[in-house]
């Protein structure tokens, strides 16, 4: 073989290197996408999250500043529930882009903030739900608050 002949054939990929190269790309490709979208789904719920940040804090502030009486009250004459009524998603489009819902209940020293995802389900086709339990220990005077909902069983929250 002559030395032209050698330099030419050493100048390039043959077909076989090209297509194994392009067979591993795709799989590579097709094993990174889940994770990204689970990351990028995962990115948007923390909108909805940052959006009950404001609701948590009011309700701490009520639930140390007000007798236990006052906040078992009815939903209507609770303070802690009036002092969150402003947080309604209707009043706030930015929050209004990822919430469908955020709705605030309460029950004896606890007080429950429940959100729920616009465009983004679960398995079942149900919103993504972001669930806050505020429980009220009178004694310390801590308010200790417990997670769950969809979010917590897909790893968003």
């Amino acid at each position: 073989m002559s030395r032209l002949q050698t330099e030419i054939r050493n100048q390039g990929f043959t077909l076989i290197e090209l297509m194994i190269t392009l067979a591993i790309i795709a799989v590579l490709a097709t094993m990174a996408m889940p994770v990204y979208q689970n990351y990028m789904n995962q990115a948007r719920f923390s909108s909805v999250i940052n959006a009950t940040e404001p609701v948590k804090t009011a309700l701490e502030i009520c639930m140390q500043s007000h007798s236990i009486d006052e906040l078992e009250k009815s939903s209507d004459d609770n303070p802690c529930i009036q002092a969150t009524d402003s947080y309604n998603v209707s009043n706030d489009t930015e929050t209004n882009a990822q919430i469908s819902s955020l709705n605030i209940s309460h029950e004896t020293n606890a007080y429950t903030v429940t959100a729920k995802a616009k465009d983004l389900t679960a398995d079942d086709n149900e919103p993504v739900s972001y669930i806050l339990t505020g429980t009220f220990d009178e004694q310390t005077g801590v308010v200790s608050w417990r997670r769950s909902g969809t979010c917590v069983e897909l790893g968003w929250c």
